[in-house]
């Protein structure tokens, strides 16, 4: 089952089940967590930037400490730092749905 998920967009694969809860569709994903220290290009991370405990926003992590997402629905796209105090006391865990050698790389 493939969805688009609301802060951000990202489309997630492998589904599980999903069940709509107050306007968003929750998301059980069969993926193995990464750690922080063992993120790679393409992992999914998850944040809980309302202070709780439940995933609110979501970003493609892209190397170096860096990750990509959408501030707001339809907004524009950011590359954003997870050294960052707010990322850092926002973030939740990480979902590796790609594994490395079926992702395209740069010469």
């Amino acid at each position: 089952m493939t969805r688009w998920m609301g802060p951000g967009e990202i489309k997630t694969m492998r589904a599980e089940s999903d069940t709509r809860v107050g306007g968003h569709y929750r998301i059980v994903m069969q993926a193995p967590n990464v750690g922080k220290e063992g993120l790679q290009t393409g992992d999914l991370i998850f944040f809980a930037t309302n202070g709780g405990s439940q995933v609110s926003h979501a970003g493609i992590y892209v190397g170096e400490g860096r990750f990509v997402h959408a501030p707001a629905t339809g907004g524009t796209v950011k590359l954003d730092s997870l050294s960052k105090a707010y990322w850092q006391k926002a973030y939740l865990s990480a979902k590796r749905v790609l594994q490395p050698e079926h992702l395209a790389h740069n010469p």
